[in-house]
């Protein structure tokens, strides 16, 4: 939604792939997901692409007052911990389940089981 390429991306036949991640992996459960940027992508500018990028834009489309008064674009659903409640102004972004670890790393932490979260994060 706020950057062009998602972390995964859906195949014609509608099978998840890796699209700027190098690695996805989940917990037992699936309710935590760590997502490991490509090292080698950018922007046009040649500035590194990095977990706070990711981070912003899912900041930008889950939280209501950084779309200048207009409703999420994130409308899915997601099962990450606080984002409906973040939609709904009643916990700020800082409280939702996503997290930079580092450069490289994003972890997401779900409120239940989302076997196919892998797919949502095609739509980030």
């Amino acid at each position: 939604m706020g950057i062009f390429e998602g972390l995964t991306t859906l195949n014609p036949d509608l099978s998840v792939k890796l699209a700027n991640t190098e690695k996805l992996e989940h917990n037992e459960d699936y309710t935590v997901w760590i997502a490991t940027l490509k090292k080698d992508l950018k922007w046009s500018d040649e500035i590194p692409i990095i977990a706070n990028d990711y981070y912003w834009s899912m900041e930008r489309v889950i939280e209501p007052t950084k779309l200048a008064g207009k409703p999420s674009a994130y409308n899915t659903q997601p099962p990450i911990v606080n984002a409906l409640e973040c939609q709904k102004c009643e916990k700020p972004f800082s409280e939702v389940g996503i997290k930079v670890i580092n450069d490289y790393t994003l972890e997401f932490n779900l409120f239940k089981t989302k076997t196919d979260f892998d797919a949502t994060l095609a739509e980030s």
